[in-house]
C-alpha cells in the first residue's frame, strides 16, 4: 500500500509544504509519488490558478519565484480529496469550518490528518483547538505540526524544523517519515495544547512587535515587547490549565515566535498598523494574503474578557484594541512590565 497525500490549501505556506513533500515522496516507497494540492480557485488574467500551477509549475500568485516539482497536481475540487490517506490542512483558520463541513462524510476509512493551521476555535466563551475540531467533526485523527517555518525559506530548501504533537506512535512514524529530510527535521512532543497554542499566540505577539517597529522603535523596545509577549503566552497556559512550559523551547515555541517577529506576515502587518494604516489597506498591500494575527487577537481578547482577565494580559489586550478599537499604537509601551516572570 502507498499513502496518498493531499494538501488542503495552496497559499504560500501550503505551496511550500507541497513542494517539500513532493520532493520527499519520490524517495519514499510507502507514499504515492503524486501530491494533490487543493486550493480556492482564483483567476490570474482570466486563467485559473490551478491551470497555471499545473502547466507552468509555478504558483504565480502566492509563491511566484519558486519552480514546483511536476508531481504536484493542483485542483479546486474538494471531491479529489476523497481517496486521500493523509490530509494536511494549511488554510487560514477563518475558513476551517466551511472547508471541514464540505468534506465531512466524504473521506475514506483510515485517513489520518495533520493541521498546520495557526489559530483557535472560539465558541460560547471557550477556546478550542483547530486540530480537535477537525478530528471531532471528521471523526479522524488529527495531529499538529508547528515550527519556525517562513514559507519562502522552506520552499528554497533552507534547513528548517517543526514540532509534531497529537499523534500516536503509528501516526507519528507515518508523518515524521513523510516530512523528514536533509532540509526538514521533525521532533515529536506530548503536548498538543502547548504546541498549537504556541503557533496561535505568537501571531498576536508578532503584531505587537511589528507595531513597535512601525513606530520607529529600536530593538531594545521591540524585544521588551517580545519578552512580555512570551510571559503572556506562559500565563495563558496557566489560565487554561493546558500546555507545558518546556514546549516553549521547541521549534514551535521561542523559535517560531522569533521568526514571526522578524519576518512573518503578522510582523509586517504590525509595521503598517504602527504607521496608522488601516487593516483594509494592509490587506491590499499584502496582495490578498490572509492575516491570522488580528482575528486571533480578537478571539483571545473575547475569551479573556469573558473570564474578566483582560487586564492581566496587557499586550494581548492592547494589540486587540489597536486593531479594532482605534487605540493609538503607542499604547503598546504600557505593556512593557518591570516584573520578571518569577513575579507573575
Amino acid at each position: 500500500m502507498q499513502f496518498k497525500v493531499s494538501i488542503v490549501g495552496g497559499g504560500n505556506f501550503g505551496t511550500a509544504i507541497a513542494k517539500l513533500l513532493a520532493e520527499n515522496v519520490l524517495n519514499l516507497k510507502s507514499y504515492s509519488p503524486e501530491i494533490t494540492m487543493w486550493l480556492y480557485e482564483e483567476y490570474i488574467n482570466e486563467i485559473p490558478l490551478t491551470q497555471i500551477i499545473n502547466t507552468t509549475h509555478i504558483n504565480t500568485k502566492y509563491l511566484p519565484d519558486i519552480h514546483l516539482p511536476t508531481n504536484i497536481r493542483a485542483t479546486s475540487d474538494l471531491k479529489e480529496l476523497n481517496d486521500s490517506d493523509i490530509l494536511i490542512f494549511v488554510i487560514p483558520h477563518q475558513f476551517v469550518k466551511n472547508i471541514i463541513n464540505q468534506i465531512k462524510g466524504t473521506l475514506k476509512k483510515g485517513v489520518i490528518s495533520l493541521s498546520l493551521i495557526k489559530g483557535v476555535i472560539y465558541s460560547n466563551g471557550d477556546i478550542g483547538l483547530i486540530s480537535k475540531y477537525i478530528s471531532n467533526t471528521l471523526n479522524i485523527p488529527c495531529g499538529v505540526l508547528m515550527g519556525a517555518n517562513i514559507a519562502i525559506e522552506v520552499a528554497k530548501g533552507y534547513i528548517s524544523e517543526g514540532t509534531l504533537s497529537g499523534v500516536n506512535d503509528k501516526e507519528g512514524i507515518i508523518i515524521r517519515n513523510l516530512f523528514n529530510s536533509n532540509i526538514y527535521r521533525v521532533s515529536i512532543v506530548d503536548d498538543l495544547w502547548g504546541v498549537e497554542l504556541c503557533g496561535t499566540l505568537k501571531n498576536v505577539v508578532s503584531l505587537g512587535y511589528g507595531i513597535c517597529k512601525g513606530m520607529g522603535c529600536g530593538l531594545n523596545t521591540c524585544c521588551a515587547v517580545l519578552r512580555n509577549g512570551l510571559v503572556e503566552i506562559c500565563n495563558f497556559y496557566k489560565l487554561l490549565g493546558k500546555g507545558k512550559d518546556c514546549t516553549l523551547f521547541e521549534s514551535c515555541g521561542i523559535s517560531d515566535l522569533m521568526v514571526s517577529c522578524l519576518a512573518g506576515r503578522n510582523f509586517k502587518a504590525g509595521e503598517f498598523i504602527g504607521k496608522k494604516i488601516s487593516l483594509e489597506e494592509i490587506k491590499e498591500k499584502m496582495g490578498g494574503q490572509q492575516l491570522q494575527g488580528p482575528d486571533t487577537a480578537k478571539e483571545i481578547y473575547e475569551y479573556l474578557k469573558g473570564k474578566g482577565k483582560e487586564n492581566e494580559f496587557p499586550l494581548f489586550t492592547t494589540v486587540y484594541r489597536v486593531c479594532f478599537e482605534n487605540e493609538l499604537p503607542d499604547a503598546i509601551y504600557c505593556c512593557i512590565s518591570p516584573k520578571s516572570i518569577s513575579d507573575q
